[in-house]
């Protein structure tokens, strides 16, 4: 039976600020009574993700130990803070022992991991919030307010990647099993396509489809068709998503030199079978004009989202 090892919060701060000690307790004893745990979970947590001190210093002591590819454990730990004399105050190396009492299971620890992440993510918000109001009131007059506002993004992206770049480490057999499990799923479905069809025929062929964490780069001299197959490309797969009812996908394309209306009317002009320098110049015939409001109705749903914001 598991038990929690209480701390006492020994100030103020610690009553506001979002926290999960039991969460943390739990996710450390799991990795002690099984260090493959730490695998699982490095790619979701950082040792500045936990809130208690202690427990930021036992999780380097552990990531130190596995790295040196040794057990980490109560006992292999013991010998580093009886040294070290950080656990007194808790306990000392008793801590230890309890905290792999307290362990949850496999299945729980990225669960407990992912507690842990979004408590410090929250905390960071309450510190940028902070800053912000600080930055607001005291900054010189002479700073411009959307350079402040620029800090802020900047601020806010390092949070949101904070975590997402981890280690991502995982065994051979897992990688193994996935490549297994792709090559099963080419077999078994009735294209050659596995990934995200273009709709363009000899490039599915020779891609097997778009994949995650893909780079692909279109290159070309000015004025050969670039944007207009990556707009197609854009637009098929969020057209795909929506005859599939798949309402969880959706295309982002971003335009630094073409607005966002040049583009939409150049997909006009594709499935309309009009041209899109007539479209613009407004030489269109009564038909063409019906032709493009028809078409407009089919393909208004399809989820495509421009964001044309320029370089």
């Amino acid at each position: 039976m598991s038990t929690t090892v209480q701390i006492n919060p020994s100030s103020a701060q610690i009553k506001e600020m979002p926290h999960n000690i039991e969460a943390e307790q739990g996710l450390l004893g799991a990795i002690l009574l099984n260090n493959d745990i730490l695998f699982d979970i490095s790619e979701i947590i950082e040792i500045d993700h936990f809130f208690e001190e202690i427990h930021k210093k036992i999780y380097e002591v552990i990531n130190k130990i596995v790295a040196k590819g040794q057990l980490a454990t109560p006992i292999t730990l013991k010998n580093y803070f009886e040294i070290e004399k950080s656990l007194e105050e808790i306990g000392g190396s008793n801590y230890l022992a309890r905290l792999a009492n307290a362990a949850v299971s496999l299945d729980y620890a990225k669960n407990y991991a992912q507690i842990i992440y979004d408590l410090a993510v929250r905390r960071s918000l309450y510190d940028l919030g902070g800053k912000l109001s600080f930055s607001a009131i005291e900054s010189d007059m002479d700073i411009n307010p959307s350079d402040l506002i620029e800090e802020a993004e900047r601020d806010l992206y390092q949070i949101s990647e904070k975590g997402t770049q981890a280690h991502n480490v995982q065994t051979f057999k897992t990688s193994i099993e996935e490549a297994v499990e792709l090559a099963t799923k080419a077999f078994e479905k009735d294209s050659s396509v596995v990934g995200l069809s273009s709709n363009f025929r000899d490039l599915d062929q020779k891609l097997g489809g778009f994949h995650p964490s893909d780079l692909l780069i279109i290159a070309g001299r000015p004025s050969m068709g670039k944007t207009s197959l990556a707009t197609n490309i854009a637009f098929n797969v969020a057209k795909n998503a929506h005859e599939n009812s798949d309402k969880e996908s959706s295309v982002l394309f971003f335009s630094l030199e073409m607005a966002s209306e040049q583009l939409a009317t150049r997909i006009l002009s594709e499935q309309a079978k009009i041209s899109s320098i007539e479209i613009r110049k407004g030489n269109l015939s009564e038909n063409d004009l019906d032709s493009l409001v028809n078409v407009s109705k089919k393909i208004l749903e399809i989820p495509l989202f421009i964001d044309d914001t320029p370089a």
